[in-house]
């Protein structure tokens, strides 16, 4: 992952769960754990709890994931700050260009378009000055 970095403090705390994901399989897990990742998962740590006991885990989501989408998340956020502060671009243009720059590649087609479309009916630039300064 590009934010984190080896030498940093948040690896070492870090590392131990995602190599724990990876070596389970669990990393796979984009919605819910169903017993059998969970038996998997224990049988490759070695844990003697049986599943039917554990098993409460609804809308699983990988921790690896998690951190993924939060890293695209904050680049996302870093090009859009940046963009604002530093050109008079519109909104739209800003929206574009951002999700051009961060997002666009990790979603497929259908997202993409659904995104780009979306991104069309964004306000003005001065409308969402004048929204922020309401709020």
């Amino acid at each position: 992952m590009g934010l984190i970095n080896k030498e940093d403090d948040e690896y070492m705390y870090l590392a131990p769960l995602i190599d724990m994901e990876m070596k389970t399989d669990l990393y796979l897990i984009e919605s819910d754990l169903n017993k059998d990742e969970l038996e998997k998962a224990y049988k490759v740590l070695n844990i003697k709890n049986k599943v039917n006991d554990d098993f409460q885990i609804k809308g699983y989501w990988s921790t690896c994931q998690t951190l993924v989408c939060g890293e695209w998340f904050f680049q996302f956020l870093d090009t859009m700050f940046r963009l604002y502060t530093t050109s008079d671009i519109s909104m739209v243009e800003l929206g574009q260009q951002c999700y051009k720059e961060v997002l666009a590649k990790h979603h497929n087609w259908f997202l993409r378009t659904t995104v780009i479309i979306a991104i069309n009916i964004i306000n003005s630039r001065e409308t969402f000055e004048n929204s922020l300064c309401n709020e």
